[in-house]
């Protein structure tokens, strides 16, 4: 059998091998974690602006709805509410057709006697 002869620099280079191996490895897993944290940052931070549009979006809404201009639209609108010296004018549409009311003897001419 041969003898595989334990010479000390064979034993620190397998040592420092491993050493490298396991840096190595860390190395990666931190480079892919800090890629996952970035990405996830990312949407994290698209999230925030479109809630920050949102949020915009609102405050006009809400600022519109407290305003003068959107009370008399609103009173015009929906109560149909005039300035003086206008003349208001309702629109009246088709009249609906008559429904044309069966006779209560349908059956009878369905299955005559």
């Amino acid at each position: 059998m041969p003898r595989i002869s334990k010479s000390p620099s064979r034993l620190l280079f397998a040592i420092g091998l491993l050493i490298g191996v396991y840096f190595a490895s860390t190395a990666v897993q931190g480079a892919i974690r800090n890629a996952r944290l970035e990405d996830a940052r990312d949407q994290a931070q698209e999230e925030v602006d479109g809630l920050r549009d949102k949020k915009a979006h609102l405050t006009a809404i809400v600022e519109y709805a407290g305003s003068d201009e959107y009370v008399e639209d609103a009173a015009r609108r929906e109560l149909g509410f005039i300035r003086p010296g206008e003349t208001a004018f309702v629109l009246v549409g088709p009249e609906a057709p008559e429904e044309e009311t069966q006779s209560p003897d349908w059956w009878e001419r369905l299955f005559p006697r």
